[in-house]
């Protein structure tokens, strides 16, 4: 080791030197037998990476030529069977799933994009409420009650949305919430008392 230690390395390679020298030491291993490990370990992974799957393949190994059916299906011709059977219902349905949609005469994405009341907005930075209201997530919120007779923006931080009675309050300096609050009443948390 202290000769290989005299040559000249890569920066790479004295990285490689260095973790293969103190690694192998601290599992009781030699240095050569760890690099191998690692070479070893290494080819593996590249050669299932570039390993091809056939489905196909899968359903039409049988080993078995009994005439009763009396033999079982291995775990791989099962999944061969469901591949199959996927690709059977997707070629059912002619047109291949479009990740688009229209939205009152203009196209979008809906994976990116959605539609409120015949409007496209952007769903990372809006949201809409009861399918009627946009609003900007953050710094808005929704507060929607099914059955009441609509729906609310109110900005987080400053506003609550109630359940009963069912709408949007303003939160009081030194509050924390608005809602089921006597109005004009300061709430305050109740101390513990010490013995």
């Amino acid at each position: 080791l202290k000769r290989l230690s005299r040559c000249a390395y890569s920066p790479r390679q004295k990285r490689v030197h260095h973790l293969v020298r103190y690694s192998s030491m601290d599992a009781g291993v030699s240095p050569g037998m760890f690099l191998r490990f690692v070479l070893a370990t290494s080819m593996i992974t590249v050669a299932h990476a570039n390993s091809s799957f056939d489905p196909e393949a899968l359903v039409t190994d049988d080993e078995c030529v009994a005439a009763d059916g009396s033999c079982g299906l291995s775990a791989l011709q099962l999944r061969g069977q469901e591949v199959e059977s996927f690709d059977a219902e997707r070629e059912g349905n002619s047109s291949e799933w479009d990740p688009h949609n229209m939205c009152n005469g203009t196209r979008y994405n809906v994976l990116t994009h959605g539609c409120c009341a015949g409007r496209v907005f952007h769903q990372k930075r809006y949201g809409c409420c009861g399918k009627t209201k946009i609003y900007r997530t953050g710094t808005q919120a929704c507060c929607y009650h099914p059955g009441t007779s609509g729906t609310q923006i109110y900005r987080t931080g400053k506003q609550n949305c109630c359940d009963s009675p069912p709408g949007v309050c303003t939160i009081r300096k030194g509050q924390w919430s608005c809602c089921g609050a006597k109005r004009g009443g300061r709430r305050r948390r109740r101390r513990r008392r010490r013995a």
